[in-house]
């Protein structure tokens, strides 16, 4: 069975049972009602079902982590062993060049990317996620939110088995963990509550002009070495705090490093990234009502 037919198969065999009070919740409009205020009340339906239906897409981002790692004997782990192995070999390379100490170096590098991988992931599938939901799409009216939130939760369950990495490096160059560390749940649900929008933004973008997709893979690869995962922010002094502190995506690696390494994220990096989420979230909740009707005739 193709993986596409996989995924089907999860959706259809929960849908089916419920699809009467799933129609009745559309037709009463009973989650969209405050969104039916601002925006007709299919797109305020989208947002609402697509976000609150917890047990269709928490059981389907579970179902696409087994199936990508069906038959193995590490499971999902194998991303996590591909993790540390990357970090061994570079970060005590990366620790010289930089002329930094090893001890504090590797656990830096290892809260970045553990920060980074699930980012970049969520980016990098919203170029193809509403692209890759055509075939349900045909068969079902499910909301367009539900692909985003799924794909969101299936790199948040990749983010936590990464962890372990992260758990090993400690163990061998121990950090002085703080009570910041509680302030990690926070980062992480700033990443994914961007993620949404982001996905939805994104995933409609490059289902309209499929040439976006390669842009943003190439973006990705670009962003990754301006932003601070590999080397410290110190290296370039205060003048150049001002082009870090530009950069959104640093602020959502530093709320979830920070705490993993015993500091504490700077308020400005709060403001800036609930900044971030109020104007994309506007965004979306303008523009996406707009160019929702089109997307079937994209797919």
């Amino acid at each position: 069975m193709s993986d596409a037919a996989d995924s089907e198969k999860v959706v259809l065999s929960w849908v089916r049972p419920h699809s009467r009070r799933l129609g009745d919740g559309q037709r009463r409009n009973r989650r969209g009602g405050f969104l039916a205020h601002f925006m007709d009340e299919r797109s305020a339906y989208d947002f609402t079902e697509g976000i609150l239906n917890y047990k269709l897409w928490g059981r389907l981002g579970l179902q696409e982590v087994r199936r990508r790692y069906r038959r193995t004997v590490l499971g999902p782990f194998w991303a996590s062993l591909s993790m540390a192995i990357f970090i061994s070999a570079l970060g005590f390379l990366y620790a010289k060049l930089w002329g930094q100490d090893p001890a504090e170096y590797l656990p830096f590098l290892t809260t970045g990317f553990l920060a980074w991988i699930p980012m970049a992931a969520v980016i990098g599938e919203s170029a193809t996620v509403i692209v890759a939901a055509g075939g349900l799409c045909s068969q079902m009216r499910l909301p367009y939110t539900f692909f985003t939130v799924t794909m969101v939760w299936r790199n948040v369950i990749a983010m936590m088995h990464h962890t372990v990495v992260y758990i090993g490096v400690i163990l061998i160059f121990p950090v002085e963990l703080t009570e910041s560390i509680l302030l990690v749940p926070i980062g992480v649900l700033f990443l994914a509550v961007n993620g949404i929008w982001i996905g939805l933004m994104l995933g409609s973008l490059c289902l309209r002009f499929r040439d976006v997709q390669p842009l943003v893979t190439n973006f990705l690869q670009i962003l990754l070495f301006v932003t601070p995962i590999f080397w410290p922010p110190t290296l370039l002094g205060e003048r150049g705090f001002a082009f870090i502190n530009a950069n959104p995506f640093y602020h959502f690696v530093s709320t979830i490093r920070d705490p993993l390494i015993g500091n504490t994220p700077s308020m400005f990096s709060y403001y800036y990234l609930i900044g971030v989420t109020i104007l994309g979230w506007l965004l979306t909740f303008i523009v996406f009502p707009r160019i929702r009707p089109k997307l079937a005739y994209w797919q």
